[in-house]
């Protein structure tokens, strides 16, 4: 696949039985888009676009490669700027990772600022106030484990807000912020609200009919929650009942592993 060329597949799937009625809104038309990470043939990342056409339909269209390895969290700024955090950190705790601008137009990511070991982050979120938010700490005997920090945008360097108390299985993999400014997160299994404040992480509800989430956006046109799970041949993407965790399925994204959900202005 060309790094910085336009590659695309349109991918749908038709929903096998009956919409339960009210279930994520499902039964209304959508058009949403929503930025995400998906990896390339090789192993690395790619800046991606997912287009949603009504209930059961999603067309994948590649941007570009990011050029760096272990981007899979992207975070998108008020005035349209795009972040991730990068490098093989994300893959063994004791390598680095670094906060990266991502091209919006290429894909390709620019790493700069403090280098950081240890948190394999795989959540990264602005919140409404410009506050740039990420997970970190995949170590489950850490005292630090599943810990909610704040990123400084000039110099990369990571502050500890507080741990988030979320078990062992639910390491936050994603944010999504809703239009009240509600910060909610995706362990693998669960969905939780997360105190800005404190880090602590309270559980909203488990999701059913699936798991292993990695990506979680609202939608920038349904406001709908949308979330996709970590499948080594080809990621789903859902629309998630956030009173019954109900995960209903839109279709595939036609790329293993996407993740890093990010509404699309």
């Amino acid at each position: 696949m060309r790094a910085r060329g336009m590659s695309h597949r349109t991918v749908g799937m038709v929903l096998l039985g009956v919409l339960v009625a009210g279930s994520a809104g499902c039964g209304q038309a959508m058009d949403d888009a929503i930025y995400a990470t998906v990896p390339d043939k090789t192993g690395g990342s790619q800046l991606a676009t997912l287009q949603v056409r009504g209930v059961n339909k999603v067309t994948t269209t590649v941007i570009g490669a990011m050029g760096a390895p272990g981007c899979a969290s992207l975070a998108r700024s008020s005035a349209g700027a795009m972040y991730s955090v990068c490098g093989p950190g994300i893959f063994k705790p004791d390598l680095p990772q670094q906060l990266a601008t991502i091209d919006l137009k290429s894909g390709h990511a620019t790493l700069f600022g403090q280098v950081v070991t240890g948190l394999q982050v795989m959540g990264l979120e602005f919140a409404p106030d410009g506050t740039l938010y990420a997970v970190g700490d995949a170590n489950a005997a850490s005292p630090t484990f599943n810990s909610l920090y704040t990123v400084d945008l000039k110099t990369g360097a990571f502050t500890r807000v507080g741990s988030t108390g979320a078990p062992a299985s639910e390491f936050v993999m994603d944010f999504a912020f809703d239009k009240n400014g509600t910060m909610y997160a995706a362990g693998s299994h669960t969905l939780f609200t997360i105190d800005r404040k404190s880090g602590t992480a309270t559980k909203v509800v488990d999701f059913v009919g699936g798991g292993d989430i990695m990506g979680l956006s609202f939608g920038p046109k349904s406001n709908k929650l949308y979330a996709t799970d970590f499948k080594g041949l080809n990621s789903a993407l859902y629309l998630v009942d956030l009173q019954t965790g109900f995960l209903t399925p839109v279709g595939p994204v036609g790329y293993p592993f996407a993740h890093g959900l990010v509404p699309m202005p």
